[in-house]
This record gives C-alpha cells, structure tokens and sequence, in this order.
C-alpha cells in the first residue's frame, strides 16, 4: 500500500538571521521509497526574505538522510551537522522499514 509520509525537517538559515523551519509533511513521499527533497521545495514560503540555503541542524532518528548535487543519480553522502541545503544540492531521505506501521 502506498501512503504519504512526513518528515520533520528544522533547519536554521545560512543567512546571518536565524530562521526555523519545520515543515510537516513533505507531500508525495511513499513507504519505504526514498523521497527526493529541493531546496525549491523549501522555500516555497521562506522563513526570510532572499534566503540562499538551509544549515541543518538537527540528526534524522527515523530512516536516512543523504544530500548529493541536484539532479544527480546515486545516494549521495549521508547528511551531517552542518550540511548547507541550497539551490545546488538535493537530500534523499530513505524512510525505515514499516514506519507507517
């Protein structure tokens, strides 16, 4: 069966004012299907006006998060504190076995 997942994604904003977003869900994803996520996506409504990047800070405890060039094929590498998410960059997360029960 094929259900939309959420995933919770608080980043701070690499510019000099801090910004928080939580976005919750991020619509399209499957069941145990990685889900692609742009920076496009992001900023649809961004926290601060002519916001470049997101500066991630905060480990995924539910399945995986890599980030890789935008439009690239493979996993990329896994994400860790600090990664910037901007317009030349894509994370993949990979949610875990059964999440949606």
């Amino acid at each position: 069966m094929t259900r939309l997942l959420a995933l919770l994604l608080i980043c701070t904003a690499s510019a000099s004012a801090l910004a928080t977003l939580a976005l919750d869900p991020i619509p399209g994803g499957t069941e145990e299907t990685p889900k692609v996520i742009t920076f496009a996506e992001l900023i649809a409504n961004p926290p601060i006006a002519g916001l470049v990047g997101y500066r991630i800070t905060v480990p995924i405890t539910q399945g995986t998060l890599f980030i890789r060039p935008i439009g690239s094929i493979g996993t990329g590498v896994e994400v860790i504190n600090g990664d910037v998410l901007d317009a030349n960059n894509e994370v993949v997360w990979t949610p875990p076995l059964n999440l949606s029960g």
